[in-house]
């Protein structure tokens, strides 16, 4: 792989450390619904707590996507689904060639560390809206939100390449929507949770990074 901006066996060492995080869950299709300004669509998520759970950015960024950030203009993460596949998302897609470079030591790694896997798994690239960079900094524009009783938990599902945040109840919507509009972050960038139910924990679900 060519050297961009840093020698490229130091680069690859840093992505592969990338493979051992959980960052975000893989979203299966319905997993989440509602658009952010439309309470009658707010719907308790099925299957989604296992997604919630792991979709926290306490820990910080993953280990290597400040490499991913600074060399892939609108890169916006990666995860691995049930096929081995991992599948990058993009704002820019004339990207997609760089991010399969930079990206294939990984997905070797992971390949070698999951001999169940297909040899047919690749690397699949995915139009994002927002980038991994506007996600995380909105992100922690919403932190005080973390203080109000009616939001439980906020997080990154990069799969939905949107700020997912859980809401206690439905009562409590129009409130946060009025304390995002005031935080300046756009509505577009947010997907509802309400209050997932407790049993859907024990399922499981495949995570980036492995």
């Amino acid at each position: 792989m060519r050297a961009m901006g840093m020698g490229g066996t130091g680069m690859q060492r840093r992505l592969a450390l990338a493979l051992g995080l959980v960052v975000a869950a893989c979203s299966e299709s319905g997993d989440i619904t509602s658009p952010a300004d439309q309470d009658d669509d707010l719907a308790t998520a099925v299957a989604a707590s296992e997604m919630v759970e792991a979709a926290s950015l306490d820990r910080g960024n993953p280990t290597g996507w400040d490499v991913l950030v600074a060399e892939i203009p609108g890169f916006a993460g990666y995860w691995f689904d049930r096929a081995c596949n991992l599948n990058v998302m993009l704002v820019d897609l004339s990207q997609s060639a760089k991010a399969k470079d930079l990206l294939g030591p990984v997905l070797r790694r992971f390949l070698h560390a999951h001999p169940r896997c297909p040899d047919t798994a690749t690397i699949v690239v995915h139009q994002a809206t927002f980038s991994w960079v506007q996600l995380t900094g909105w992100l922690q524009k919403l932190r005080p939100l973390g203080e109000d009783r009616g939001v439980l938990r906020m997080g990154i599902s990069i799969p939905d390449n949107r700020i997912v945040i859980v809401l206690a109840s439905r009562s409590v919507h129009a409130s946060v929507v009025a304390e995002i509009q005031r935080l300046d972050v756009p509505l577009d960038a947010i997907k509802f949770i309400v209050n997932p139910p407790a049993t859907d924990r024990t399922r499981t679900s495949t995570r980036s990074g492995g």
